[in-house]
């Protein structure tokens, strides 16, 4: 069950990755050059045939590394949309005026985009610039409904061109303002889940097998410091059912296990220092304490005359039922392995109104715990080495340079 939900989690990630990829395919950025009627490939929900222009005004983001360090520069990107965008198949309806007309719908998207682009060479960032980029939408649908008005949609010529040149005069005026370069902060935090393993020695062994984990938790960090918390689960095998060594004087047992499988819960906190840490990969080691705890049911027995046979006796359980653990509170160590599969700069801000850059990671970690459960007469102790695969998404706010 485990496995599959770790499956279906890792299915939905590439699923949304692959999504995004795809969303981002299909645009012509303004900048580019002119509209062409082979760029509306879209078809008409209605089967109208009348011509028209998807558009839209977005923040966006773009990544260089520099010295070592991420910079992003972050824009308004005025954006046409081939797939959404639509042109009858008749060549007589494709008209020069008609191209112009969405030409200057395509034109004034741009003038509202350097007037967003210079709120963010101001310094603005976050919900500010999602306020800002709500106000230049709205603003474009006044003044496309404005223009629609006064051209009757383009088709009186000398309206068109009055707009052409008021537009056009706009786009010279304001020129090519510059994207102001942000950074990722020193500061970071995240969650991660996954899947892994964890296997006992010495007298441990004796008593559980090695089982299956699954593994959620938290992480924070400042520069190449981190601190992370982790929760561990799995079910490992009793292999001894008789686990305290209750017996009576003639060394039979007094007690048993009542289930098959034990559970084990584990909590780490750990802290590390990473070595490597590059655009693609990162090596940290880490240290830190385990709190472990083996939990199962057990019943006692009582030594009964056997039915067809007096002279022998067998256990017989009581009925009874006690729940049983030994718990255990030690030193961890490990090494995170990182690769680095994904970055991406959010459309939306997240905490403390910022925007972030999002990097999606998989972590393998091979570690080992000491422990001694005393509660056992003798104590159970020894090692239990283990290994996670994991999901990582990390966060870093983005700040102005």
């Amino acid at each position: 069950m485990i496995q599959r939900i770790f499956t279906l989690l890792l299915i939905a990630i590439a699923s949304q990755m692959a999504a995004f990829a795809d969303s981002h395919a299909d645009y012509m950025p303004w900048s580019e050059r002119a509209l062409r009627w082979s760029d509306f490939a879209g078809t008409s929900p209605l089967g109208g045939s009348e011509s028209f222009l998807k558009t839209t005004l977005e923040l966006s983001a773009s990544q260089q590394q520099a010295n070592g360090k991420t910079l992003i520069n972050l824009g308004a990107v005025a954006r046409m949309w081939r797939g959404e965008s639509y042109a009858p198949i008749d060549s007589s309806l494709r008209t020069r005026q008609r191209l112009r007309y969405h030409q200057l719908q395509f034109d004034i998207l741009e003038v509202m985009r350097r007037r967003l682009q210079s709120d963010l060479n101001s310094g603005m960032t976050g919900l500010d610039a999602d306020n800002s980029l709500k106000h230049y939408r709205n603003l474009y649908a006044e003044q496309l409904a404005a223009m629609d008005e006064e051209t009757h949609r383009g088709q009186l010529d000398e309206k068109l061109q009055e707009w052409e040149y008021f537009t056009r005069k706009s786009l010279e005026e304001m020129g090519l303002p510059p994207t102001p370069t942000v950074t990722p902060s020193d500061w970071s935090y995240g969650l991660f889940i996954g899947l892994g393993g964890l296997f006992p020695t010495s007298t441990i062994k004796d008593n559980f097998n090695g089982f299956f984990t699954f593994t959620a938790g938290l992480t924070g960090g400042y520069k190449r410091l981190s601190l992370r918390a982790a929760i561990e689960y799995g079910q490992p095998k009793i292999r001894e059912r008789n686990i305290f060594g209750k017996r009576d004087p003639k060394n039979r047992n007094l007690e048993e296990s009542v289930n098959d499988y034990a559970s084990m819960i584990g909590v780490q906190v750990n802290l590390g220092y990473s070595l490597i840490d590059t655009k693609r990969f990162a090596l940290t080691p880490h240290f830190g304490m385990m709190w472990s705890s083996y939990g199962w049911n057990t019943t006692p027995l009582e030594w009964v005359p056997k039915d067809d046979d007096p002279t022998v006796e067998v256990p017989k359980p009581t009925g009874l039922v006690t729940k049983q653990n030994i718990k255990n509170f030690n030193w961890m160590a490990g090494l995170d392995f990182d690769i680095k599969v994904h970055h991406y700069v959010s459309n939306q801000p997240f905490l403390f109104g910022k925007r972030e850059q999002l990097t999606s990671i998989v972590r393998i970690t091979p570690y080992v715990a000491h422990a001694v459960y005393s509660k056992t007469a003798p104590d159970l102790q020894g090692y239990q080495i283990g290994f996670k695969v994991s999901y990582v998404g990390l966060a870093r706010a983005l700040t102005l340079k």
